[in-house]
């Protein structure tokens, strides 16, 4: 092995050791619709199912926290907002699972919010919220679970990896429009359905698309390397 291979051995090897990891606040709730409909067949093909009261569900948003320009962080709370970020939603129904990937240049908007209040209103006060969504196409989810009965135990830390199942007492809500014949809602009191459970970062470490061309460019090179020692 030449010199020139090695090189680049020792490269590309330096990169996937080093592959630079995107974080961001993944938000994933499950339950049961109160109430919705699925008009154009995206998760009922071949019928027109204008009810999806009573159907299982996970909601799932993820967004990077970081890079909203709106942040506020005490002992009690965080708080990130702002526009023009790009967010990713996933929903499961009927055991098919459809991501939307929206772009910042889409008008995309988005909101999240943790609270830790042990003194509020006499007991815990502990909610996660997550709200996102577009002025362009009316796509918007949302997910929200809030106790001022029961301590979830979070921490004011949109990188903790969290878990939580819903108990009596509890506030919780879910939302989502995909602005193309998609909607369901869950909210006791209003709509009906449940939430189970949420949770929060449980798969947050994503390659990020520069380094792992890095990578392929390093691999590459070497390919063409050992291509031109043959002949």
């Amino acid at each position: 092995m030449n010199k020139g291979v090695k090189r680049l051995l020792i490269v590309a090897l330096l990169l996937a050791a080093n592959i630079g990891i995107a974080k961001a606040w993944v938000i994933s709730v499950t339950g049961t619709v109160g109430a919705g409909h699925d008009y154009n067949g995206t998760f009922f093909a071949g019928s027109y199912t204008a009810d999806l009261a009573g159907q299982a569900f996970t909601l799932t948003t993820s967004v990077d926290t970081d890079a909203y320009a709106n942040q506020t962080t005490n002992i009690d709370y965080a708080s990130r907002y702002d526009y023009n970020i790009p967010f990713s939603v996933a929903l499961t129904l009927n055991g098919i699972t459809k991501t939307y990937d929206v772009a910042a240049a889409d008008s995309a908007y988005g909101s999240s919010y943790l609270q830790i209040d042990q003194t509020l209103f006499g007991g815990a006060w502990d909610q996660a919220y997550q709200y996102v969504g577009t002025y362009s196409s009316g796509f918007y989810a949302q997910q929200q679970v809030a106790s001022n009965v029961h301590a979830f135990g979070l921490d004011v830390d949109f990188n903790q990896v969290w878990s939580y199942l819903t108990q009596p007492g509890d506030t919780f809500n879910a939302f989502f429009n995909d602005g193309d014949g998609v909607y369901l809602a869950t909210s006791p009191g209003y709509y009906g359905g449940t939430i189970t459970s949420i949770s929060l970062n449980q798969s947050t470490d994503v390659p990020e698309p520069v380094s792992i061309a890095l990578v392929c460019l390093s691999l590459g090179g070497l390919a063409v390397i050992r291509r031109r020692r043959k002949n």
